[in-house]
């Protein structure tokens, strides 16, 4: 196995050699001094010139480049960048490790992200010629309407689900995680119920269909933790595939303000990425929302939820609801079914902000998915779309 010194002697002595374009490759990806030699090569200073400043590496380049004679179907270049990549996480886990060491504390969360860098093979700085470009990968989620309309969910990124009281929130997650179960065998579900005992959220888990083998890949925990602690747990979840939070204001230790709120949103979205999966934050709206269309300022405390949030679902239920003006709401040109044919009412979940773009309704969106809604059963598993631009 080649070592980055060894690496950065090869790519160097082919540079030298005029076997690989300097214009192809970055001084920083060499160890020390072909790192040096290769800007100078950049730079356009003769050979002569290096050769008196760096005659040892000079050499040695040269030599490694004879010893690889034959091998041309390696890509060193590519390799060159891996072993910088696995240099650099070395150097991470080992400032980390003598903390530990130390008996000092340590972000479990920030070791996944080492790990999954190192796994994608990238550095920190990237030249914008070696990336390739992509719209933001979405993942399916299992149920069917939103992977119908929305194409899933972002693979990566916070989605704030914001909703009022008894508005249907935590039975809407159970349902998410139930089905993202269901669709991806080879994931786990971290569900932190804050707010309720275990022994609820597994009546209300059973209540929405969730009986089969999969639940034992539905991990829940109920302990009051801050925001932190949740992420450092769920840092430790081997296959994690998403995670639940229910909900932004329990993980707050003190005054519930736009600061402290503001903490929790930027922590979350910044885990999404260290995590390497969707993380699902449910949020009440402000003291001032008094009824009608929810909409993405009601969402409690911060403006920061609109801009953190890669997926912004505002769920409104109001045959649920204690809100005079949500009465007057039913009767307005935004309808919803006192009844449907089986029995049940309507609810609509606004999906105010897609990251990437609506993939399925590029010309006709924001949008509601209109559910039906059973007081037992919760959201149901099918629904339309309804463009909401006017309203």
């Amino acid at each position: 196995m080649s070592t980055w010194l060894d690496t950065s002697e090869t790519v160097a002595g082919l540079v030298i050699k005029h076997r690989v374009s300097p214009t192809s490759v970055r001084p920083e990806i060499f160890e020390y001094p072909y790192n040096k030699i290769i800007q100078d090569l950049k730079d356009g200073k003769s050979p002569e010139e290096i050769y008196l400043n760096y005659s040892e590496a000079y050499d040695t380049a040269l030599l490694a480049v004879e010893r690889i004679n034959g091998s041309h179907e390696i890509d060193w270049i590519e390799l060159l960048e891996k072993s910088r990549v696995v240099h650099d996480t070395g150097q991470k886990l080992s400032r980390i490790s003598g903390k530990m060491l130390d008996g000092e504390s340590f972000d479990l969360a920030s070791i996944r992200e080492i790990i999954n860098v190192l796994g994608e093979g990238r550095t920190g700085r990237v030249p914008l010629n070696q990336i390739e470009p992509m719209e933001v990968p979405v993942i399916e989620t299992g149920w069917k309407v939103y992977d119908e309309h929305l194409g899933g969910v972002p693979a990566v990124g916070l989605i704030i689900v914001s909703g009022a009281p008894s508005s249907g929130k935590t039975t809407w997650a159970t349902i998410l995680a139930r089905n993202f179960a269901l669709k991806h065998k080879d994931k786990i579900v971290g569900f932190y119920s804050l707010e309720m005992m275990q022994t609820e959220i597994a009546l209300r888990f059973k209540e929405t269909g969730a009986t089969g083998q999969y639940r034992e890949r539905l991990h829940i925990n109920c302990d009051p933790l801050n925001v932190d602690e949740v992420i450092n747990d769920a840092a430790k979840i081997e296959n994690l595939g998403l995670v639940i939070i229910d909900f932004a204001d329990y993980m707050i230790r003190g005054k519930i303000d736009d600061s402290s709120m503001g903490e929790i949103y930027t922590k979350c979205a910044i885990s999404a990425k260290q995590l390497n999966c969707p993380v699902v934050l449910l949020a009440q709206y402000s003291y001032k929302y008094a009824g009608g269309i929810p909409r993405p300022y009601h969402i409690r405390y911060t403006s920061l939820a609109q801009i953190l949030g890669w997926m912004l679902v505002c769920l409104w239920n109001p045959h649920r609801s204690f809100y005079e003006e949500d009465k007057k709401a039913l009767e307005s040109d935004f309808p919803l079914r006192e009844k449907t044919p089986n029995g049940n009412t309507q609810a609509a979940a606004f999906i105010w902000k897609f990251r990437g773009g609506y993939r399925k309704h590029p010309m006709d969106n924001p949008g509601a998915i209109i559910h039906e809604f059973n007081g037992r059963k919760g959201w149901s598993p099918t629904g339309t779309w309804r463009h909401i631009r006017n309203y």
